[in-house]
């Protein structure tokens, strides 16, 4: 009785042993698949969008609504560009971790260095905040994050901690 117990658990498991297999190869075509550009695609960075989307209508200050995943977090929040105040300034949105706002009044020069800035760490990769370190001017003064410069003279303040 116990031999037929035994031989009973072997067939099984080696039937389990083969399905296995069978998933495993199942799974492996799967991946095969599935275009070399999903890779971004499934780490929340679509470079086509972000790269034409955010700073070309940053730059020509065009409402534009997208969600990215934060650099650090990986949390999916949303940014947009509203458009043109009566005062000339570019008003801009971005969502921050932990229910935070980063209000933005860009002036025509800054906003197309933010533009550029944004290009620049979308094409560096996802996820990626560490792009050759590159000069930039805003207000005539020279920063390596103009993100950093824009929250220290007021230009973008935050709100929501």
């Amino acid at each position: 009785m116990i031999f037929m117990i035994s031989i009973l658990g072997l067939m099984l498991l080696n039937n389990c042993s083969s399905e296995k297999k069978k998933t495993a190869s199942v799974a492996k075509e799967m991946a095969e698949e599935i275009p070399e550009n999903s890779a971004s695609e499934d780490l929340g960075v679509n470079t086509e969008v972000s790269t034409a989307g955010l700073p070309n209508n940053l730059r020509q200050c065009t409402a534009y609504f997208e969600t990215f995943r934060h650099p650090f977090t990986g949390e999916e929040l949303n940014r947009e560009v509203l458009g043109l105040h009566t005062d000339g300034l570019c008003e801009y949105k971005e969502e921050m971790p932990n229910n935070g706002l980063m209000h933005c009044k860009y002036s025509e020069q800054t906003r197309a260095v933010m533009a550029q800035y944004y290009e620049d760490v979308v094409l560096s990769g996802p996820g990626s905040m560490g792009f050759k370190t590159k000069l930039y001017t805003i207000d005539g003064k020279r920063v390596t994050n103009p993100l950093d410069e824009v929250l220290n003279n007021g230009t973008c303040t935050i709100s929501g901690y």
